[in-house]
């Protein structure tokens, strides 16, 4: 509780974000992590980032990288898992479980202008 407390407090005394700024990190992000899997559509203070098979472990690194660096706070999700793709070796299908996608949308609030 005293670590979400600190980690709260460090985003209240952190200095306002330039709009523009966050607008592009955010951009930029979706690029970088999220690769074709995802689409970023900004209307005002929002954005809406949709979906399509993005592997879960990408998103969650992506959305710690937007509250952080882009300073946008999600405030909608409306998620499905994929259907799981069973992972394939050269030599036929793994035994491994395969990794959690997901497709829909995530409504985000950015910084006020």
């Amino acid at each position: 509780m005293q670590a979400l407390q600190t980690q709260a407090q460090q985003l209240k005394d952190a200095p306002r974000a330039d709009p523009d700024t966050a607008l592009r990190a955010l951009q930029t992000s979706v690029t970088e992590h999220l690769g074709p899997s995802a689409r970023l559509a900004v209307a005002g203070d929002r954005a809406t980032l949709t979906l399509q098979g993005t592997p879960a472990s990408a998103l969650a690194t992506w959305l710690v990288q937007a509250r952080s660096n882009a300073h946008s706070v999600p405030q909608e999700a409306h998620l499905v898992r994929s259907a799981p793709t069973p992972a394939v070796r050269a030599t036929g299908p793994s035994t491994t479980p395969a990794r959690t996608h997901w497709d829909g949308q995530l409504v985000l609030a950015l910084p006020p202008r």
